[in-house]
């Protein structure tokens, strides 16, 4: 699947309050003799969090294993995303349109990624949920 195709449908299983505010992005240098590449996210065009560097718990080896995990998001279901060793995908769970406002709010952002916490707070506070203001904080949430 080419790029612009994946990223327009990642982007477009993204809840209606987030659709537009946050979008993947991923580069290649492809001269470069190291293969450098990076995948990252952003929020209303500010990076957030290590996107590239959050797979199974290191580093990415390329930009293909960006777009694997963004490719697997596609088919996988919440609960197989979350179950995941992968924490892009249990980022990109928080974010999808399947992951509803009650499963926002008996989710527990405690142990997650930093990126997945990021992630949380910004989807908790763009539903009008409170819970978001601890997100960065570990995970304790509030009552």
């Amino acid at each position: 699947m080419r790029w612009s195709e994946l990223k327009r449908r990642v982007e477009g299983n993204f809840a209606p309050t987030v659709r537009g505010r946050v979008e993947v992005f991923t580069t290649s240098q492809r001269n470069a003799q190291d293969g450098a590449a990076e995948g990252w996210i952003t929020i209303d065009g500010a990076r957030v969090g290590p996107a590239a560097s959050v797979a199974n718990g290191q580093l990415f080896r390329s930009d293909e294993d960006f777009k694997r995990a963004l490719f697997s998001s596609l088919t996988l279901s919440l609960d197989a995303m979350l179950a995941s060793k992968d924490a892009l995908l249990h980022a990109l769970a928080v974010l999808d349109r399947r992951f509803d406002k009650l499963r926002l709010e008996s989710f527990n952002p405690r142990g997650e990624s930093e990126l997945t916490r990021q992630l949380y707070a910004f989807r908790c506070a763009a539903e009008g949920l409170p819970h978001y203001a601890d997100a960065l904080d570990g995970g304790a949430r509030g009552n």
